[in-house]
């Protein structure tokens, strides 16, 4: 450029400098000669104009009128002892994130923010706004700087830009033919990497934000019912079950229906990391974002990603997903018998089991059926016993359900339940006898012959002492059936019609008053003589009292037979 135009453009340009300074001079001096819009405009020239950032590195003096460009958020709750509910700062803040269909809350950060008193309603997005900082503690609002709002002189935007999450299905598509899916590309956003390395779409402008999506060999499923340590890519995160079609909520655009998982991570510095991860055809999609909060969070960048997952698509249709592989049959076993079960229950709740309300042999599926909150015991077995039963352990209703594996008996979960929904058990009578099938009998069982006039005393299926008895008359007949011994006195005292025998030794009661025990007063062993029990001789009574339950411990004379301690079975058959 000439130097003679250099001059004449400096030479205008002073002369615009003046003409401005003489417009600022009338206007303050003699504001009625200029028109009052004009006015107003130089006016503001003489106001001095402010960042948040620069209000809060140097504050004018309390009271002293301002202007501050600022974006203006509801802080979501009263900021302090005002009423001041208004966030003022460089950057937008959002109370509330919008992510994948759910609300979550952002905390404000230390600083880099006023509190707004006097807000406008309705109320911008972004504007200028004239006002004065409060003197510190002046508003009640120790350590939180207040800026009362004059009035609005330039509003640059009424409303904060709306979502586009929802246009998914118009954005251009990128396809990764090599990884079997495509994604939707918000406006404004570029890929970066791809062709068989990490997908990432980074934003043009804003805050720093990227969603990067990786491809992992092998389908990610979690088995609730399987205990740990689980799919790989979700062991340590915190994750929940996740529907593609919830990405944007109700009314959103149909989505190709992929199921997954949610993850979320907190990141150094204060940053977020949330994942989706959805699995099909052999491969794990992990799509991630991550993004700031506070003032640092930019909501265009969530709302991208929720239009990403959402029209995230696979070449090929998914296969349904597996479900958790419940066991809907009983296996093969070997499987504890109903009193070895019963011993581990008693194991499992200390002994302390006051009557057996329902014992069952149940399927894996069968066992989740009957749960409520142990519906979801871990693991799989070939078999449970569910036991239900009443004990002081349950001290809400008195009765506990207790899950346990049937080959092991250890326990899966325990409930408590109401003891009235369960039909109460019926008491041994008197009936025709059932004999114990060979190869399941019971470690110890007692046989009556009465025809025979003996006691056998078996273990499993074999024989181990035999001996004669009397039993009852025609008049005073000995009942028939199965029954348990309740309970064994060392000694007892016994009268009826006609008779009173006392110290009668090595009782053991199976029904009402009918027992086995020793006999003094006869030696008509091997003949039907007594008013219903059965005699033996004394030494006979007295080995089969040691060898039978329930048991006495060291110094006891008498015991009742409990679930836990139950008595030995009892046949008795023509």
């Amino acid at each position: 450029m000439r130097p003679s135009l250099r001059l004449f453009g400096a030479l205008i340009s002073l002369a615009l400098a003046a003409a401005a300074a003489v417009e600022v001079t009338i206007a303050l001096l003699w504001p009625q000669v200029l028109p009052s819009g004009l006015a107003e405009r130089v006016a503001d020239l003489s106001v001095p104009h402010y960042t948040v950032a620069g209000l809060l590195a140097k504050a004018p003096a309390a009271g002293r009128s301002v202007d501050v460009d600022a974006y203006l958020s509801p802080a979501g709750q009263p900021l302090c002892g005002t009423a001041a509910q208004v966030v003022l700062a460089d950057e937008p803040f959002a109370a509330e994130l919008s992510l994948l269909g759910t609300r979550l809350p952002n905390a404000l950060p230390q600083g880099g923010w006023l509190a707004a008193a006097g807000a406008p309603s309705p109320l911008p997005y972004r504007a200028r706004l004239r006002g004065h900082l409060e003197a510190a503690g002046a508003s009640g609002c120790a350590g939180t700087p207040v800026f009362t709002i004059e009035r609005v002189v330039r509003v640059y935007a009424a409303s904060a830009p709306a979502a586009a999450s929802s246009a998914w299905p118009t954005w251009p598509r990128h396809e990764e033919a090599g990884e079997g899916y495509s994604v939707p590309l918000p406006p404004g956003w570029h890929v970066e990497g791809g062709r068989g390395q990490p997908l990432t779409l980074r934003a043009k402008q804003g805050p720093s934000a990227s969603i990067s999506i990786a491809t992992y060999p092998g389908e990610t499923h979690h088995d609730p019912y399987e205990p740990e340590p689980g799919p790989a890519l979700l062991q340590g995160r915190r994750w929940s079950l996740f529907e593609q079609a919830t990405a944007l909520g109700p009314g959103s655009p149909a989505t190709q229906g992929l199921a997954g998982y949610r993850i979320e991570r907190a990141e150094e510095g204060g940053g977020r990391t949330t994942s989706v991860l959805f699995s099909a055809h052999g491969r794990t999609y992990e799509l991630s974002l991550h993004y700031g909060l506070g003032l640092g969070l930019w909501q265009p960048a969530l709302d991208a990603f929720s239009g990403v997952v959402a029209g995230f698509g696979l070449a090929a249709p998914p296969e349904p997903s597996p479900t958790p592989p419940v066991r809907q049959a009983l296996g093969a076993g070997p499987f504890l018998r109903q009193e070895q079960a019963l011993a581990a229950g008693c194991g499992c709740l200390n002994q302390e089991i006051d009557a057996v309300l329902e014992q069952r042999l149940v399927s894996e599926a069968q066992a989740r059926q009957l749960g409520g909150p142990c519906a979801g015991f871990r693991g799989h077995t070939d078999g449970v016993w569910a036991l239900a039963v009443k004990t002081p352990l349950a001290k809400r209703t008195g009765a506990l359900r207790l899950f346990l594996d049937a080959a092991t008996g250890r326990e899966l979960c325990r409930e408590e339940i109401d003891a009235r929904a369960l039909p109460t058990p019926a008491p041994e009578m008197p009936g025709s006898a059932q004999m114990p099938p060979p190869g399941a009998r019971p470690p110890k069982w007692i046989e009556v012959d009465l025809s025979q006039q003996t006691v056998t005393a078996w273990e499993g299926d074999n024989p181990v002492r035999r001996f004669p008895i009397s039993s009852g008359t025609a008049s005073y007949p000995t009942v028939t059936g199965n029954f348990h011994i309740y309970r064994k006195m060392t000694a007892l005292d016994m009268r009826g019609p006609g008779y009173y025998l006392p110290n009668v030794p090595w009782v053991m009661l199976f029904f009402e008053g009918y027992a086995l025990h020793g006999a003094y007063w006869h030696f008509s062993f091997g003949t039907p003589i007594s008013h219903g029990c059965v005699n033996m001789t004394i030494p006979d009574a007295a080995w089969l009292f040691q060898w039978t339950d329930p048991h006495l411990g060291d110094g006891q004379s008498d015991v009742i037979s409990t679930p836990c301690n139950p008595g030995t079975l009892v046949v008795v058959h023509p």
